[in-house]
């Protein structure tokens, strides 16, 4: 079995810089549910800003996508809400999107 790669630093606050990711690319599949997994694991969900690529529109939590995959340990041992993935739920939203977030490293 192979040993994880660890890129970031644990961080229970949800305030450190270093653990801040910018910008990350992600193409949307051509399905009815278009789920968004990303790189560095579980993030903080009030950090995420998610931004449709062709308009540079930011897209609203609740309307546009909403987390999921709640990581219940993380999330009482933090105070906060700690997710795994991101549901696109509006159809509207074209395939090309980037998202900067908070990783728990």
């Amino acid at each position: 079995m192979a040993n994880p790669i660890y890129r970031y630093g644990l961080d229970l606050t949800g305030l450190n810089p270093d653990n801040f990711v910018n910008n990350e690319d992600h193409v949307l599949e051509k399905r009815k549910n278009r789920a968004i997994a990303l790189q560095n694991g579980a993030f903080y969900a009030d950090s995420v800003v998610l931004i449709e690529t062709a308009t540079n529109r930011i897209l609203t939590r609740g309307t546009h996508y909403v987390p999921v995959e709640l990581c219940q340990s993380l999330s009482m041992a933090t105070g906060k809400d700690v997710f795994g993935a991101l549901l696109v739920i509006d159809r509207s939203i074209s395939s090309d999107v980037h998202v900067s977030y908070q990783c728990v490293g």
